[in-house]
C-alpha cells in the first residue's frame, strides 16, 4: 500500500501537473537516555561513535551503539555551547556569560588484555609496550 501510495505521490507532483500534493513524515522513539543533570546541548562526532551532552556540571561521553557512558569531563563553570571538531579532535565549549572558551582534546584509548601472551620484564611494570605485527 505505502508503494502505491508514493507512486502516486510521485505522479502528482510531476512538473506540469497542478495537482495539490502533499507528503508525510514518520518517526518512531529509538531510545531514551537518562540524564543525571538537565542537557544543555549535545553534539556527534563526525563518525557518530561519540555523542557528547553537555550538562551544567560536566560533560558526558557516550559510545553510540551501546548508550554505555564512557567518560566524564567535570567542568568549572557553566557552558551554553558545545562543537566538535574532527579535524583535531576536539571539543570546543563557550560560556556567553563568563566570555570563556574552553577546548578539550578528545582522544581513543584502547584497552587490551595481555594475559597468557608472551612478555618480557616485570609483569606490574608502569608501561607497557605492545607490537602488533605480520611478518607477511
Amino acid at each position: 500500500m505505502k508503494k502505491i501510495f508514493f507512486l502516486l505521490a510521485v505522479l502528482l507532483c510531476l512538473p506540469g501537473i497542478v495537482q495539490p500534493c502533499h507528503a508525510g513524515v514518520e518517526w518512531s522513539l529509538k531510545r531514551q537516555l537518562p540524564v543525571d543533570s538537565a542537557p544543555v546541548t549535545i553534539t556527534l562526532s563526525p563518525d557518530g561513535k561519540w555523542m557528547f551532552v553537555l550538562t551544567s556540571v560536566e560533560v558526558i561521553i557516550y559510545e553510540t551503539k551501546s548508550d554505555k557512558v564512557l567518560n566524564r569531563i567535570p567542568l568549572d563553570k557553566a557552558y551554553d555551547s558545545m562543537t566538535y571538531s574532527a579535524a583535531d579532535n576536539t571539543l570546543f565549549l563557550s560560556s556567553r556569560s563568563d566570555k570563556a572558551i574552553k577546548l578539550i582534546g578528545i582522544e581513543t584509548v584502547y584497552q587490551f588484555s595481555f594475559t597468557g601472551l608472551p612478555f618480557t620484564g616485570p609483569g606490574d611494570a608502569p608501561v607497557t609496550i605492545a607490537v602488533f605485527s605480520d611478518y607477511q
